[in-house]
């Protein structure tokens, strides 16, 4: 059936089968005016919004799932809104334990709001991403991990706080004012924490 509103729809790179799905599933909605479609996605940058609603519930045609909210950015579309970088937030696969961990790392670096909800190498993800209008072509991106198996379903919120500092593309200070702040990206594979290494810095961003 036609709409006007378009649809919401998977990135066409990720896969969904009967076998599983992509480490991380990218799913996109317009902004609607009458608050149709990802709209209320805008909300999420709220903390009293996110302590109510916490969870995200999302089903295939294969499997049914429940999702941890742990990250809510804005981020750019354009080079030219960040001085010739745009943060890829829609990867989909991860060949590494150290290349998912430091892809967590930008995203809580970036994230309006701390939450406190833990994400370890193969939980699965999806990615809610729609316009917003911070700036030109902002986009407001939510992200959530699945519930692991034997995981309680619950989320204490009572510790989420807003991030004073995130970090966001140029655009928005350029706007809104303020100045980037300088941040380290530090990482560390479950081995290397058990056997105590020092964390490996991934450079400022």
């Amino acid at each position: 059936q036609k709409s006007r509103y378009g649809a919401i729809f998977v990135d066409n790179v990720c896969k969904i089968t009967p076998n599983g799905t992509s480490d991380n599933l990218t799913i996109y909605g317009h902004n609607m005016i009458d608050r149709s479609m990802f709209t209320e996605l805008l909300e999420y940058k709220k903390l009293n919004y996110y302590k109510n609603h916490p969870l995200i519930n999302f089903d295939t045609i294969y499997a049914k799932g429940v999702y941890k909210v742990f990250a809510v950015i804005v981020t750019n579309a354009n080079k030219s809104e960040d001085d010739g970088f745009v943060f890829n937030y829609r990867q989909n696969s991860f060949s590494s334990e150290m290349g998912f961990l430091t892809f967590i790392e930008n995203l809580k670096v970036r994230s309006v709001i701390n939450t406190n909800v833990d994400v370890e190498y193969g939980d699965k993800l999806i990615t809610l991403s729609t316009c917003s209008y911070e700036f030109k072509d902002a986009r407001t991106v939510v992200f959530a991990r699945r519930i692991r198996s034997g995981e309680a379903g619950f989320i204490d919120t009572s510790k989420a706080k807003v991030n004073k500092t995130p970090l966001y593309p140029q655009a928005y200070y350029d706007k809104h004012g303020g100045k980037k702040p300088k941040v380290k990206i530090n990482v560390q594979t479950k081995e290397q924490q058990e056997e105590k290494v020092p964390s490996i810095e991934g450079g400022e961003v």
